[in-house]
C-alpha cells in the first residue's frame, strides 16, 4: 500500500488545487514545504535504522522507546512506555485514516470514469468498490513482498504515464485557450514561487505530505537485512 499510494494523493493534490475556484491554496510551496520535512524525516529514519535495524515493523514505536532507554539518567527510563504507547497509537490511526483516502479516493475516480460514460453509480455502490479494493490490497499484502512490488511497478508506470499525459493536456488547454481567458489568476512569474500565505501553504502540504509517505517501510525489513546498518539507510 505505501508503494502504490502516493500517486493517489498527487490526484488528490491537484484536484484541490483545480477546484479552489481562484483562491490560494499554493500548491508549490506547499509540496516543496512537504519535501523538506520528508527528507528530514527520511535522514532521521535512516539514522535510527542504522542504529536499531532490529527495530523491524513497529519502527516508530520501538525508536521511541529506546530514545528514553538508553538514556544514561535512569529517571527517563519511566517515559519509555508512555512514549511508546502514544507514539504507537498515532501511527496505527495513522495507517486507518491513510488507506481510507486511498481507497475512497479510488471509489471516486472510477465513479468518475463510470459518469463519463452515462453510468451513474448509486452510494452502495461506490462503498462497494471501495471495499473490494481493500480486499485487492490486502491480497497483494498476503501474497509478499515480491509480488507487492510487481504490481506497484505497474500501477507507478500507469499513474507517471498518466501525469505526463494530464501534463501535456494541460498544457494544450493553456495554449489554445478555449476559453478565452484574458488573463492569469497569477500573472507575475514568480508569484507560484513564493506563498501567497502562510495558512494556504500549510494547508496543501498536509496534503501533499501524503505523497511522500511509505519510505519508512524499508525499515520494517532491517532485521531480515544482511548489512542493516549499510543498507537500510539507503533505502
Amino acid at each position: 500500500m505505501a508503494l502504490i499510494a502516493p500517486g493517489a494523493f498527487l490526484w488528490i493534490t491537484y484536484q484541490i488545487q483545480a477546484s479552489n475556484n481562484g483562491g490560494d491554496t499554493d500548491m508549490w510551496t506547499g509540496i516543496v514545504a512537504a519535501l523538506v520535512v520528508a527528507f528530514f524525516t527520511a535522514i532521521a529514519f535512516s539514522e535510527l535504522a542504522r542504529k536499531y535495524p532490529e527495530a523491524g515493523a513497529g519502527g516508530s514505536y520501538y525508536f521511541a522507546e529506546r530514545a528514553f532507554l538508553d538514556k544514561e539518567n535512569s529517571g527517563h527510563h519511566r517515559f519509555a512506555r508512555m512514549a511508546k504507547f502514544f507514539t504507537g497509537w498515532a501511527a496505527h490511526l495513522f495507517y486507518w485514516v491513510y488507506p481510507g483516502i486511498m481507497v475512497a479516493m479510488m471509489s471516486i475516480l472510477i465513479t468518475y470514469i463510470f459518469s463519463q460514460f452515462g453510468v451513474t453509480l448509486s452510494i452502495p455502490m461506490q462503498i462497494g468498490i471501495a471495499i473490494i479494493f481493500s480486499g485487492f490490497v490486502g491480497f497483494i499484502a498476503v501474497r509478499g513482498i515480491s509480488g507487492s512490488t510487481n504490481v506497484a511497478i505497474i500501477i507507478n508506470v500507469i499513474q507517471l504515464v498518466s501525469l505526463v499525459g494530464f501534463g501535456i493536456l494541460a498544457i494544450l488547454f493553456r495554449v489554445q485557450n478555449p476559453l478565452h481567458a484574458v488573463h492569469w489568476a497569477h500573472p507575475a512569474p514568480m508569484s507560484i514561487v513564493f506563498p501567497h500565505s502562510l495558512s494556504a501553504m500549510l494547508f496543501q502540504s498536509t496534503i501533499a505530505i501524503l505523497i511522500l509517505v511509505g519510505f519508512e517501510s524499508s525499515t520494517s525489513l532491517a532485521g531480515e537485512a544482511k548489512n542493516a546498518k549499510r543498507d537500510i539507510p539507503r533505502e
